[in-house]
């Protein structure tokens, strides 16, 4: 499997470490303020990182270039745009609307990337 590949796989488990981290700490305390940004660590983190992970370890054509482009876009937007929900939900607005909307950009350029990707693949698979 490609190191890409190690890495997407890498952060996906980091986030679904901390979401659940988040999920059972918001259940023991009964207080789901943070439930958008866990919902976002989860999704965005978890299940994308990890999807990206497994089209990488399955497509050994893919551009390895546009691979790790891909991951550190997807990587800090996955980090950056639940930050910044966290942040708006918990009373800090200024910051947290700037980090959310910074990081959901970002997450956006990275699915680009993906999208290119994929796209690419099927040009490679003639169709």
């Amino acid at each position: 499997m490609p190191r890409v590949s190690y890495a997407f796989f890498t952060l996906a488990a980091c986030c679904a470490l901390i979401g659940m981290f988040v999920g059972l700490s918001m259940g023991a305390s009964q207080d789901f303020t943070l439930r958008p940004a866990h919902a976002h660590i989860n999704l965005v983190g978890w299940l994308s990182m990890a999807v990206m992970g497994g089209f990488y370890a399955l497509d050994r054509g893919a551009s390895r270039r546009l691979a790790w482009v891909n991951f550190v876009l997807s990587g800090v937007g996955a980090i950056v745009l639940p930050t910044g929900i966290g942040l708006i939900v918990t009373g800090h607005e200024p910051v947290g609307g700037l980090a959310a909307m910074l990081g959901g950009m970002i997450s956006l350029l990275g699915m680009a990337c993906f999208l290119i990707a994929v796209l690419s693949g099927w040009r490679r698979a003639g169709g």
